[in-house]
């Protein structure tokens, strides 16, 4: 153009980075077959602008569970099955990435054990033979009472089965 020549710049090399996010993830301590647990996490996107939504995916080894919309920090409930083995178990929570947004995969261990049932007996202090006894008592466990479980008590031949009402307790 006018006096001045045409030239090129030399080429240059450019790498496109992404915001980069950690994600930390934290199940309950024990969860019990047949209930409900709950998975917290939380994102942390360092000095990158945080997203105002993400689409997060649970797993519970390698099985999906469940797909949520979150902001930065999240609890979602998911469903045990009742049949799920008992022992440690491990839950991946997927964020896929979003505009310039790495994706992101974080792992936690989910530890799922029986409830141990505890019975609590009021005997009486005295007992007429022949005769009969009342039996009062509670069912119940660390997750609440026990409903409709069965009972069985004996003292020599004699043997009674009873079953537990809605707040674990029963009378014979």
């Amino acid at each position: 153009i006018g006096v001045y020549l045409a030239s090129l710049s030399p080429v240059m090399k450019l790498k496109v980075l992404f915001y980069q996010a950690d994600l930390k993830v934290t199940p309950e301590n024990k969860t019990y077959p047949g209930l409900d647990t709950t998975v917290k996490g939380e994102f942390d996107y360092g000095q990158s602008p945080p997203l105002n939504e993400r689409e997060i995916e649970i797993y519970l080894d390698d099985v999906f569970v469940t797909k949520a919309v979150t902001q930065q920090g999240f609890t979602q409930k998911i469903k045990i099955a009742p049949d799920a083995d008992l022992g440690k178990h491990i839950v991946t929570v997927s964020a896929a990435a979003a505009g310039r947004y790495s994706p992101v995969v974080t792992t936690a261990v989910l530890n799922i054990t029986r409830a141990t049932p505890i019975l609590d007996i009021a005997m009486p202090k005295v007992a007429m033979i022949p005769g009969s006894l009342s039996l009062k008592g509670r069912l119940y466990s660390e997750v609440g009472p026990l409903n409709g479980a069965s009972v069985k008590i004996g003292l020599g031949k004699s043997q009674v089965e009873l079953v537990s009402s809605g707040d674990g307790s029963f009378e014979t």
